[in-house]
């Protein structure tokens, strides 16, 4: 009667462990998938069935690889898979790579892979988290075109161009802004632009930057003088920008 008692009790503790374990994959916001030695789907969470299109059902069973990869992907990330079966290579982590959904649409996902284990500490597969980070890299794709358009339109910009700090001081000049006053980059950066206006206009600088910081934006006139003492009459236009 005790071992039968044991047994039960023992079988009950594992059952709630399941159950458990069950309630936190089902609440995480990364799709988890474990993927079996034969290359199927053993379980996946609703978040995975949400990313991938799929109802729990119609997953459970698939070949992840013939399913949800590109064609041009499938030998390389099943010789991963393998690797990590066999001991032969480290659990992955922050690997991407493309994923086709029922829909037709192609996301990037980032995974975690790591050994998956039965009771008898048996390897029966892989366990994957994975993110979709498809929104990130487009975020990023379209930042890195900005940058690019912006440095494009900085270096052949045809009139002077500088970016100061809220205290003033010179942080990046263009080249025309060096050409029109005659000035070298060193002489510049890391100064405040006072000595670039007539002694007489000084002031008025002064008292534009500080309606600048209170505006967000301001446009006037004032004159100015190159390295060699030559006067300049200039048209100056300023924007607090994040």
């Amino acid at each position: 009667v005790r071992d039968v008692t044991a047994r039960k009790v023992a079988e009950e503790a594992l059952k709630h462990e399941k159950e458990r374990a069950q309630q936190y994959l089902d609440i995480a916001r990364v799709m988890l998938v474990a993927i079996g030695n034969d290359q199927k789907i053993l379980s996946i969470n609703p978040k995975g069935c949400e990313v991938l299109g799929y109802t729990r059902d119609e997953l459970i069973g698939k070949n992840w690889f013939d399913t949800f990869l590109l064609p041009g992907n499938v030998d390389h990330i099943k010789e991963i898979f393998y690797q990590i079966l066999n001991g032969d290579m480290e659990n992955v982590e922050h690997v991407e790579n493309q994923i086709v959904r029922k829909d037709g649409e192609i996301l990037t996902i980032s995974w975690n892979n790591s050994l998956l284990y039965d009771h008898n500490q048996k390897i029966v597969g892989v366990f994957c988290s994975g993110e979709d980070v498809t929104e990130q890299q487009a975020a990023e794709k379209a930042l890195k075109n900005s940058e690019q358009k912006y440095r494009t339109i900085w270096e052949n910009s045809m009139v002077g161009l500088f970016v100061s700090d809220l205290d003033g001081v010179i942080v990046e000049v263009n080249d025309r802004l060096l050409q029109i006053f005659e000035r070298e980059r060193k002489e510049l950066i890391g100064n405040m632009p006072h000595f670039l206006y007539q002694s007489e206009h000084l002031s008025q600088g002064v008292a534009m930057f500080d309606l600048l910081l209170k505006e967000g934006s301001v446009e006037f006139e004032s004159r100015f003088a190159t390295a060699s003492g030559k006067s300049i009459d200039g048209h100056v236009v300023m924007n607090l920008f994040e």
